[in-house]
């Protein structure tokens, strides 16, 4: 019975450390106030904005990469 439950503590250990080491979102590359996403081509789509507003200016690369499109924007900061 004592193997038991040590198996059953160190099962629950390594869940919690597995929760606490894996991050629970995955962050899109960003640059300025811009995020993006990368193509297979290497080419950027930028998928949002998080600047203050009102004229903005869209760099010609984003991390290096080409700015080619602006995908779906998500950001509250851009009125429908």
């Amino acid at each position: 019975m004592c193997i038991c439950a040590i198996l059953n503590f160190v099962c629950i250990l390594l869940m919690v450390t597995f929760f606490v080491i894996i991050p629970d979102t995955v962050r899109a590359p960003q640059d300025g106030d811009f995020s993006y996403s990368v193509s297979a081509d290497e080419k950027a789509t930028i998928t949002d904005y998080t600047g203050a507003g009102g004229a903005i200016t869209i760099n010609s690369t984003l991390g290096g990469y080409p700015t080619v499109a602006i995908g779906i924007m998500h950001s509250t900061a851009i009125p429908p």
